[in-house]
């Protein structure tokens, strides 16, 4: 691929004919891809063509693995935000984190948040059906802000998350992330604005910085509140196979929710991101709704929702030969009990279905986890 030109999937270089090197590497390129290693794969496939260009299943499995390798870095940030995200391995690299804060904050000047989880996730490299490996998962987020002068005020907020899938080193997630920012008003009636320095390892490896500047504002009108999020991040990606993708990204949502009768809620929005990426192939436009159906009474608490995104690559692919397009359903569903004032349980499933006009990035993968959260406002 051209985006990956100094990567294992740039061209190949041929070396002098050796078919039973290139029959020994086409085995260590199919063993990796069934552990979903795309990248010791690409390195392998690519290897056993340069000793043998006349075979063919190592170029096709090489095409599989080169593009699921360049999605995976993509899903990386898409590995979900700095908390929340984490525990559902989903949404958006550096995502808002105001409705965890809603939800978590329980008064004071000082709130911390902490959580372990674990779970099985089906498919947690996101890749193509015939190559999909369940595997099992562990985790733990933590937050800590700091208000000063209380709810109208200044506020430091520090965040971390980590996300291990044991056998599978190489998709090691973790996330931290700093913010300064100030919140006007109380209640519905509110506006905030902050900027964050976020970072990230993947596998090993240092992976991504980000940093930007955040709105967040919400009105309420009766029964309804109207609310609305910017989020402005300059990505810098830091492996050479991955700075293609460095870029300014901006993500928006414009929603509304309301309190029903017998503890219900209902919150619907659409989501807006316009990822500015280095190479036009890459840059990209996603959007779409999501719906959240809410309950809660005494100390339980259940949401269930749904996103539904359409994305839409700004340039014809030469190397792909489409201009890609996809579309993404992102069902999820979490329960929680709270056995005291600071100490809750929960269980939550979510699941990722991509469809595409390129046929290895199509994908599904369904995720089971569970787990404690401790939380409190202090001060």
């Amino acid at each position: 691929m051209a985006a990956l030109a100094a990567s294992p999937c740039g061209p190949v270089v041929a070396s002098p004919a050796d078919p039973k090197l290139a029959a020994a590497y086409l085995e260590v390129g199919e063993a990796a891809l069934a552990a979903t290693d795309f990248e010791t794969a690409a390195i392998a496939l690519t290897r056993a063509l340069s000793f043998d260009s006349s075979l063919a299943s190592a170029a096709a499995l090489r095409e599989r693995a080169c593009l699921s390798f360049s999605e995976r870095w993509r899903a990386a940030r898409a590995a979900e935000a700095q908390l929340r995200s984490l525990e559902q391995g989903g949404a958006a690299f550096g995502a808002p984190l105001s409705a965890l804060l809603r939800q978590a904050s329980r008064g004071g000047r000082l709130i911390a948040r902490a959580s372990l989880f674990g779970g099985v996730d089906s498919n947690p490299a996101l890749a193509p059906p015939a190559l999909a490996v369940a595997n099992g998962l562990v985790g733990f987020t933590a937050l800590l802000q700091f208000s000063p002068l209380g709810a109208v005020s200044p506020y430091a907020r520090l965040a971390a998350g980590g996300r291990e899938y044991p056998g599978l080193p190489h998709l090691r997630t973790f996330t931290g992330a700093g913010t300064l920012g100030f919140q006007l008003g109380r209640g519905g009636d509110r506006v905030a604005v902050d900027y964050s320095l976020d970072g990230v390892l993947f596998g090993a490896d240092p992976y991504a910085v980000t940093h930007g500047p955040r709105l967040e504002g919400s009105l309420q009108l009766g029964p309804v509140l109207l609310f609305a999020e910017w989020m402005l991040r300059f990505e810098k990606f830091l492996p050479a196979d991955a700075a293609v993708f460095s870029g300014i990204r901006q993500d928006a949502a414009l929603g509304a929710s309301t309190v029903l009768p017998a503890g219900f809620s209902l919150e619907a929005a659409w989501s807006l991101t316009r990822d500015e990426a280095q190479l036009p192939e890459l840059a990209l436009v996603d959007q779409g709704p999501r719906l959240t159906v809410g309950w809660a009474r005494g100390r339980t608490r259940a949401m269930a929702g749904a996103a539904l995104d359409w994305r839409s690559y700004d340039a014809f692919d030469a190397d792909l030969g489409v201009q890609r397009a996809d579309l993404r359903l992102r069902p999820s569903v979490r329960v929680e009990v709270d056995l005291t004032d600071w100490l809750s349980l929960y269980v939550a499933g979510d699941a990722t279905f991509i469809w595409s006009n390129v046929e290895a990035v199509t994908a599904a993968r369904v995720a089971a986890t569970g787990g404690a959260q401790l939380w409190a406002g202090l001060w």
